[in-house]
């Protein structure tokens, strides 16, 4: 009753399985009728028994063999008889054979019908044999379905190893292809970011040239002004002290002349003087003389001849003296008009140094004023550099907060693809999972349920295709910012040419440039953004 009780315990577990698993490739085992839950024998088994055809193994409610109590003293074996026995349940006991069941029946009718008493010496032990065989089959086939699962066991096995291993192979391509997209995006945001904080160097550095060469020009205006300030004020103060000088020598040549003057007067009048005195003493004496002659008359004309000789030559002196008195007051006159011409180059002199400061003063004024207005300029500009060197210090900052910003987004999209992914891969693994449980009836389903799984995937998880089309439109706008780069580079060649031909013949006289028809594009999209119209410069005619 033990081993029994096992072997239905086995037989209801076998029968709780799935009815669609496949037990053979040729589905030789499989139940013909899923809804009666009877079992299926192999072709050798039904070649062994072949009448055990419809029959069905007599156990009671609780799986335990029927007693012959519950049979009934008189009751034919239920296997014979064809009366209708207790299931376990769904699953247990053989498949019905009609045809046998339907001559054991005919054969009990027939036996009640001429009362006769069935044989149970010789139905027992046939019904004992056939329970055990059953019991053997049930065994058998027990042993042979462990057997079978084994064998799909090993064999899906594989399969399934190998559909994973390809699987495993083509998501991580899918992830390597997603990858390099996405180090090629990260690299091309970091070329980008390269290439402006180049740019903001190049410009920044130009700036500081810029600043340099202002600074430079401002400092050799204002040395230039001041060398022509000291300039002016040393011919000036050169000037002045030449004037000075000359007018300090010509003070003191009139000093002298006017010194020279009064003494040369000084003597002439003391000279008169003295002429004058000897004069009358030489008229007294010659009067003295003149009485003494008159005393003695002889003694008078010889004095009146000597007095004669002393009178002419006496008048010969007085008419040089006069002369001489006439010169000096010619000399005088003389120095009166050069000592008035000395007063009045001294007082031109004096104009001349009076409007001299005037005009000094009025350069020193302009000269002022001129170094004011460039002190303003250049703090005007001073201030329009620092406030364009803080805007564009603002506007590097800027751009570094996008670029990082930019960054983080971009991180967090790789993140949340790579999670994506690692979900999606878990769903399919949980499919695959799913799939090696269902029956061999249900494989060809499962190929192209396999086949559709990736739309299926596409649509489950709109992350996923959401990542697809950001990176296929980095990739598209990547395209297009080389292209651009081309063209650009390819435009400041042409450029460089033209600049290098221009320089080469600069002694030509100048040219004239006439613009290449330029078309605008007429399409809807093109009308609502802003039209950009690039001339390359070898579409520019040169013309004489």
């Amino acid at each position: 009753m033990s081993l029994r009780g096992e072997l239905l315990g086995s037989r209801s577990s076998f029968a709780a399985e799935p009815r669609g698993e496949a037990l053979c490739p040729g589905g030789s085992c499989r139940s013909r009728d899923a809804n009666a839950g009877g079992e299926t024998l192999p072709e050798g088994h039904r070649r062994r028994f072949p009448n055990m055809a419809g029959r069905k193994p007599i156990f009671g409610p609780n799986g335990a063999r029927a007693p012959a109590a519950v049979r009934g003293p008189g009751a034919p074996c239920p296997a014979l008889s064809g009366a209708p026995t207790v299931r376990p349940g769904p699953g247990l006991g053989l498949a019905a054979y009609p045809p046998d069941r339907a001559r054991n029946a005919a054969h009990g009718r027939a036996a009640r019908r001429h009362g006769r008493k069935p044989r149970r010496h010789v139905t027992a032990p046939r019904c004992d044999k056939l329970q055990k065989e059953q019991r053997n089959t049930v065994v058998n086939l027990l042993k042979l379905h462990d057997g079978w699962r084994a064998i799909l066991r090993q064999t899906r096995d594989a399969e399934l190893r190998h559909d994973i291993i390809v699987l495993q192979q083509t998501f991580e391509r899918m992830l390597d292809d997603l990858d390099s997209i996405v180090q090629k995006l990260v690299g091309d945001v970091q070329e980008t970011e390269r290439q402006e904080t180049h740019m903001q160097r190049f410009h920044l550095h130009h700036m500081e040239a810029l600043w340099a060469l202002q600074a430079a020009r401002l400092q050799g205006l204002q040395q230039q002004w001041e060398r022509a300030l000291e300039d002016v004020s040393a011919s000036v103060s050169s000037q002045r002290q030449q004037m000075l000088e000359q007018s300090q020598q010509q003070e003191i040549q009139l000093q002298e002349l006017t010194l020279t003057a009064e003494l040369h007067n000084t003597d002439a009048m003391n000279d008169i003087r003295m002429l004058l005195e000897d004069t009358l003493a030489m008229y007294t004496c010659s009067l003295e003389e003149q009485v003494a002659a008159l005393e003695g008359r002889e003694e008078v004309s010889d004095a009146t001849q000597t007095s004669l000789e002393h009178l002419q030559k006496s008048i010969v002196k007085v008419a040089q003296l006069e002369k001489q008195l006439a010169d000096n007051q010619k000399k005088i006159s003389e120095d009166l008009k050069t000592t008035k011409k000395l007063e009045d180059a001294i007082r031109r002199l004096r104009e001349k140094m009076i409007s001299n400061k005037a005009e000094n003063s009025s350069l020193e004024e302009d000269l002022t004023a001129t170094i004011h207005e460039l002190n303003c300029r250049s703090h005007a500009l001073q201030d329009h550099l620092t406030q364009s060197h803080t805007v564009a210090r603002k506007r590097l900052t800027e751009l570094t907060v996008q670029g990082d910003a930019a960054a983080k987004n971009l991180q967090a999209v790789v993140t949340k693809g790579e999670r994506v992914l690692r979900a999606a891969d878990i769903c399919h693994r949980l499919e695959t999972q799913h799939d090696t449980l269902l029956t061999s009836s249900s494989s060809q389903r499962t190929d192209e349920c396999q086949q559709d799984t990736p739309a299926k995937d596409v649509c489950r998880f709109p992350e996923l295709q959401q990542l697809r089309r950001s990176s296929s439109s980095a990739v598209l706008q990547r395209e297009a910012l080389r292209k651009h780069s081309k063209d650009l580079r390819r435009e400041n060649e042409q450029l460089q040419l033209l600049l290098r031909q221009h320089d080469h013949h600069a002694h030509l006289p100048p040219l004239h440039v006439a613009r290449a028809p330029t078309t605008t594009s007429t399409t809807p999209a093109a009308r609502g953004r802003s039209h950009v119209t690039v001339i390359e410069a070898a579409h520019a005619v040169l013309k004489q």
